[in-house]
């Protein structure tokens, strides 16, 4: 079950680390990205498994990208 878990959420991540380098090449919107966020934010409630994973993978990210992801666990969601 920790390694459906572990694959899942590493998927869901690498969805979102798409999104955000589509963002920053300026082929996603500025409001489709802020809704990703704000999706990413919302993966991030309750689930420390995927809080340890992130943790524990986030090196394997760009490093801009390692960024939003932190500031987007920080901050509350202002789109709600």
């Amino acid at each position: 079950e920790i390694s459906t878990m572990n694959a899942v959420t590493s998927l869901v991540l690498d969805h979102f680390e798409n999104s955000h380098h589509l963002y920053q090449l300026g082929m996603l919107s500025q409001e489709q990205w802020e809704s990703d966020e704000a999706q990413l934010r919302e993966f991030f409630v309750d689930r420390e498994f995927a809080l340890d994973r992130w943790n524990d993978k986030k090196a394997t990210y760009r490093k801009s990208f390692v960024t939003a992801v932190d500031s987007a666990i920080q901050e509350p969601d202002t789109n709600k």
